[in-house]
């Protein structure tokens, strides 16, 4: 099993990237609380390959499954919960009590509120067998090199005392030396001897494989006889050194894409000198995994930038007297909220993702640029001066700018602080640009939610062509309505903002369904009841409409409380809600729409008085209707 536990500092957020993105791959996931080692989750990989029933498994410690006691658990617990230690080998139980080999990466995190190790597992049962397997060889190879002289030496002297069972003896030897040969040519790891000329006296089948040659063609030759110089003069560095220090020496080198694991020893031979011995691994497949591994604890999994644990690894590592001045710009995307409750999270993540390029188009390669979360990003410019920063920040308003006519824009705020002196805190570099971001961005916010807001109507109204001529009369009506009830200015105000965006939240209603001709399905009629919900969002996340979010949310309810979403009654229902409601009702009858006919005015008001009490504030009804009477 593989345990991986992100930093602390990284969003709960994040973990659920990281499970969405890994349980793609089949990994095991599990979340283990940090405290008292119990399992708070377990994905289905996880489930399946233990075979436990889910909610057994998630009662469990994770002491249950491994071999180790609680306290040497708890003990390894500790070391991946301070990150002294991030990677394990474990040997744990199924549920039908076979003992598998588990491989586990571990780095602590905060999910919900409740310390975790993030974890991902994988079976390595089989790769511990085969490396046991290797190792036995190995160790086989060592003992053989010198059992090989000695059987050597025991025949001589048997030759010589029994010379007659010379034939016999001979038979023999060469019956161990086909076995021994078989043996050696069954690993799939190359393995050869030299000589102390270099020369080659034996080598498996996988190494002649290797070099593309029969053992004949490679036996009583040198590496510059058999493969190009280049390769060669590769080969014999560390043949050299093995037989000139006479020491082990364990490597991992790369070769055509390929990375080896090569251990090369030396071998004493018949006549006293030493040759060279060597067991090389293709560990190609490994070093692949880490890597994916590794890519998967600094990335952000939706931008494919570094993500946070990466940037705060990087400022430690960059925060020398070297690499001053350092500059760092913080980075927030401005209206991200807005779109996700909008236009959904899919247009969300687009938003982000076109962030993310745009601010990689206008960094340079040397500067590093992650995600921080959320709508968050942070670039570190070392050997950056605080001007040379600030032209950076005015490339990347450049681009937002080019983006404007488009259907989502990118607007971002930023921050800027640069550390010029040894002494300076880079935490607190880090601070003033996060401070000075927060300053931008409440200023530029405002503007760019305003725009979202009208980009939404003007999506809406490109989405139904009445949409646009029935806000403008609503308003008129609801001008002359609020007057004749005496609203004030701020109420007028509020109406008329009212008027404009009620239906706001029909934006991420399908065109096919705003103007479907014919009766909506069941389905398609809770999609619709879902907009007042859904304006209510948009509203409430910009200081500029939050007045009437309140209002967007409870002009579809009753006053029998029978409406939606909320079924509120009566006065419950907000005033300028009551209000809007019945203006609402009297323009979609009085004009055509794709589903209905248009109803004369009288028909109307009838409509309306008939449903007083039930569907309207009857006062309020009365008064609209009396409104309407004398025009």
């Amino acid at each position: 099993m593989i345990i991986i536990l992100l930093s602390s500092n990284v969003k709960s957020q994040t973990i659920n990237e990281m499970i969405d993105l890994i349980d793609k791959h089949g990994a095991m996931i599990f979340l283990i609380n940090q405290e008292n080692g119990e399992i708070i989750y377990a994905n289905e990989a996880a489930v399946n390959f233990y075979s436990y029933p889910e909610e057994e498994l998630l009662a469990m410690n994770i002491s249950d499954i491994n071999i180790l006691s609680p306290e040497e658990m708890a003990e390894k617990i500790e070391l991946a919960r301070s990150e002294q230690q991030n990677h394990f080998d474990f040997k744990h139980r199924l549920a039908s009590g076979e003992i598998r080999n588990i491989e586990v990466y571990s780095y602590p995190n905060n999910f919900n509120g409740t310390p975790v190790l993030f974890s991902i597992f994988n079976d390595v049962t089989a790769r511990v067998k085969a490396e046991a397997n290797n190792r036995r060889i190995r160790t086989y190879l060592y003992i053989s090199f010198g059992l090989i002289i000695l059987i050597l030496l025991v025949f001589s002297i048997l030759f010589y005392r029994k010379n007659r069972k010379l034939k016999s003896t001979k038979n023999e030897l060469e019956n161990f030396n086909k076995l021994y040969q078989t043996f050696i040519d069954a690993n799939d790891n190359l393995i050869y001897l030299k000589d102390n000329k270099m020369n080659y006296l034996f080598v498996n089948e996988a190494a002649a494989e290797f070099y593309n040659k029969s053992k004949k063609e490679i036996i009583g030759k040198n590496d510059y006889q058999i493969s190009n110089r280049e390769f060669a003069k590769f080969r014999r560095l560390t043949d050299d050194k093995v037989k000139s220090e006479n020491k082990i020496i364990v490597e991992e080198v790369e070769w055509n894409d390929k990375v080896y694991k090569v251990t090369k020893f030396p071998v004493e031979l018949l006549d006293g000198s030493y040759g060279v011995g060597a067991f090389i691994e293709d560990i190609t497949e490994r070093v692949e995994r880490e890597k994916q591994i590794k890519y998967l604890l600094y990335r952000d999994s939706l931008t494919e930038l570094y993500n946070r644990r990466f940037f705060e690894e990087e400022i430690k590592r960059l925060d020398t007297k070297r690499q001053l001045p350092i500059s760092i710009i913080m980075a927030d995307v401005n209206g991200l909220k807005l779109i996700n409750d909008s236009l959904g999270h899919e247009k969300g993540d687009q938003l982000l993702i076109k962030a993310a390029n745009l601010l990689k188009e206008v960094v340079r390669d040397e500067d590093i640029l992650a995600r921080q979360g959320g709508d968050e990003f942070a670039v570190l410019l070392p050997k950056t001066s605080n001007r040379e920063a600030q032209k950076i920040v005015l490339r990347i308003k450049r681009k937002c700018r080019e983006t404007e006519s488009e259907e989502v824009a990118v607007s971002i705020g930023i921050g800027v602080a640069t550390k010029t002196e040894p002494e300076q805190s880079i935490d607190q570099v880090l601070k003033e640009a996060d401070n000075e971001m927060y300053q931008n961005k409440l200023s530029e916010s405002r503007s760019t939610k305003s725009k979202i807001v009208q980009s939404l109507l003007n999506t809406l109204t490109a989405k139904s062509n009445e949409t646009k001529e029935h806000a403008v009369r609503m308003t008129k009506l609801a001008f002359d309505f609020g007057e004749k009830l005496g609203l004030s200015n701020s109420q007028q105000h509020r109406l008329s903002l009212l008027a404009t965006l009620h239906d706001i939240g029909k934006t991420t209603i399908p065109e096919e369904i705003l103007k479907k001709p014919g009766k909506l399905t069941d389905k398609e009629w809770e999609i619709i009841k879902d907009h007042p919900e859904r304006g209510y969002k948009i509203a409430s996340s910009s200081q500029e409409f939050a007045v009437v979010a309140d209002d967007i949310y409870a002009h579809h309810e009753r006053w029998d409380g029978s409406g939606y979403p909320g079924k509120l009654k009566g006065e419950n229902i907000p005033y300028l809600a009551r209000i809007i409601s019945i203006i609402d009702a009297y323009d979609v009858m009085t004009h055509k729409r794709s589903y209905k006919k248009a109803v004369p005015k009288d028909r109307a008001l009838a409509e309306i008085k008939d449903c007083a009490g039930s569907q309207f504030d009857p006062d309020l009804a009365a008064s609209f209707i009396e409104l309407m009477e004398t025009e």
